[in-house]
């Protein structure tokens, strides 16, 4: 068995993301807008899962694993970019809105207390 080869390691880790910022810097020029971060990361990891698929049907182990490395990475950022958003979304919210909130919550519970069943009379209705 051979030593890795740490470059194409290196090269599988390092290929995906400098490949979504060349597109997105294309993007800028062609647009002249960046990309959302979102689209970048969906490009690195379709690029990553690439780089697998070719390295492992052309027996590039050492390319395969750096890739894989770089695809978890990948999913590794984009759960961090889901949860900053989720606590912005919570930040943005005013005490004026936060009261609203509360009393809607409020006048839901008080509608979802039981309360006594209209049921007929022992003698019956008269």
């Amino acid at each position: 068995m051979t030593a890795p080869d740490w470059g194409d390691f290196v090269f599988g880790v390092l290929w995906a993301p400098a490949w979504a910022c060349f597109t997105a810097c294309l993007a800028r020029a062609a647009l002249k807008r960046w990309p959302p971060p979102r689209s970048m990361l969906f490009q690195w990891s379709g690029v990553a899962a690439t780089l697998i698929a070719v390295a492992a049907a052309t027996q590039h182990w050492a390319e395969a694993g750096g890739a894989a490395v770089s695809l978890g990475a990948s999913g590794l950022a984009w759960l961090w970019t889901r949860r900053k958003k989720r606590r912005k979304a919570a930040a943005l919210t005013g005490a004026k809105s936060r009261a609203v909130r509360d009393r809607l919550a409020r006048a839901l519970r008080e509608s979802a207390k039981p309360r006594p069943v209209l049921r007929p009379l022992p003698g019956g209705a008269r």
